[in-house]
């Protein structure tokens, strides 16, 4: 049921990361202008102090030496703030790596702590006022990263990863497409070779529908980078958002080719499994993925859809639960756990605050207001029903699951008109959706 209730599959495992420490095998930007004033190391840092440091702006290569090296420096007295601050983030780059969130939650939230201390309200640093929006952004702390990468961007208006990072917030939280399309394409007017920019404003074109412009640019990046399993991940994921279902595989097929080990690839095929129905095949896929990185908040909430696609919603809350107590910030997986929930039949005080955090974190999500909306009808709440599909409508216009729903709603609270009018417009746009609210006797 409800189609939409996984991550978009768009934002693969790392996309909601910014763009220093997204994917393990994303191109960083060479900015001379953004290292000139880093000020991180001097010439006479040791060469534990240089390798951790150094790993800031490149992708994790060894997660294990590097964490073992800026655990050893931050344990040697006498860094500055801002170094200090650097080797956090570095370390949590690394943390992430491995699949350890918790580790590397408390990394940023030091981060932040460190360069807050140190940064001149009345004139900011902009390397530090980047690196701390970058420790909020890891946090899902939007509001705070955008108000740091404006910043940032104001004082250097050639900080490329800025412009990526902001554009990635934009679209992933804001739902500001054509914002973050504008601030990709400036990135990229400064770095037009970037692969990870590239494939971030090819994912944001295939979530509006533009696909001729999205392939453009990720057939670009799978061109320049062939080697590179994660733009093959990225490309996939816009031909399974398309419905290509054949050429997401074949790309995901390609990048465990290259590495075989690349659990967004593991992850999000096994996402698209589930979504095609094929529940064991989509389980097979996350348990190889979660054999590699057992804390990957991302696997167990897809393997969670997984088991909920197979109907074994008490192993979906399980999934559920654990995503959240790795990801707090993780929105979809509260709203699938109070959908599972409402499907169980549990508490419906209970069950509902899971939807509120949901909609607290993705508040511009119309999917997020149609599992409301269901969990309502569920619940016998009609008129809370209509409501919240209302605001899915309003946010998100010819959503064939809002408008069923929503005729559902209007049917149960007398509007017998109205209703049919809605799902006969939610037919048109997807002939089987009834079947989407038919087994959980919602009709």
């Amino acid at each position: 049921m409800i189609r939409n209730e996984r991550l978009a599959a768009a934002f693969a495992a790392c996309a909601a990361l910014p763009l220093a420490t997204m994917c393990a095998n994303a191109q960083s930007p060479d900015v001379q202008a953004l290292r000139a004033g880093t000020q991180l190391a001097s010439a006479t840092t040791s060469s534990t102090a240089d390798s951790c440091l150094r790993g800031l702006d490149h992708p994790v290569v060894d997660a294990p030496r590097l964490i073992a090296r800026c655990t050893t420096y931050l344990d040697t007295p006498g860094a500055a703030p801002g170094e200090q601050g650097a080797a956090h983030l570095a370390r949590a780059a690394a943390w992430r790596h491995v699949g350890d969130e918790r580790k590397a939650r408390d990394d940023d939230r030091e981060a932040i702590r460190l360069y807050s201390s140190v940064i001149d309200t009345a004139a900011p640093y902009p390397e530090f006022v980047f690196r701390r929006a970058t420790a909020y952004h890891a946090l899902g702390d939007v509001k705070n990263a955008l108000r740091d990468y404006d910043k940032a961007i104001l004082a250097n208006p050639w900080n490329v990863t800025a412009f990526a990072d902001r554009g990635l917030l934009l679209s992933r939280y804001e739902s500001q497409y054509d914002l973050a399309i504008a601030d990709f394409s400036q990135a990229l007017s400064l770095s037009p070779d970037n692969v990870a920019i590239l494939t971030l404003r090819g994912d944001t074109l295939a979530i509006q529908g533009k696909y001729p412009a999205a392939f453009t640019d990720l057939d670009r990046a799978v061109s320049l980078s062939p080697r590179t399993a994660q733009v093959y991940v990225h490309r996939a994921a816009a031909f399974a958002q398309q419905g290509v279902t054949d050429r997401a595989l074949a790309d995901y097929q390609q990048a465990l080719a290259i590495d075989p080990d690349n659990v967004d690839a593991l992850v999000s095929r096994g996402a698209l499994h589930a979504a095609s129905g094929d529940a064991r095949s989509a389980v097979a896929d996350i348990d190889a993925a979660l054999k590699i990185h057992p804390n990957n908040a991302t696997a167990l909430y897809d393997r969670g859809y997984a088991h909920f696609v197979a109907r074994d919603y008490p192993a979906a809350l399980l999934d559920y639960s654990a995503a959240i107590d790795l990801s707090p910030d993780l929105g979809m997986a509260y709203a699938n756990r109070c959908l599972s929930a409402a499907l169980i039949g549990r508490d419906k005080a209970t069950t509902l605050a899971d939807c509120d955090r949901a909609e607290a974190l993705l508040p511009a999500s119309a999917s997020l207001r149609e599992t409301r909306g269901f969990v309502e009808l569920k619940y016998g709440d009609n008129e809370a029903a209509l409501g919240h599909y209302d605001q899915a409508l309003k946010l998100e216009d010819n959503r064939p699951l809002g408008l069923y729903g929503r005729g559902v709603a209007r049917a149960r609270t007398g509007d017998a008109e109205g209703g049919t009018a809605d799902k006969q417009a939610a037919r048109k746009l997807y002939p089987n959706v009834g079947r989407e609210f038919a087994p959980y006797g919602v009709e």
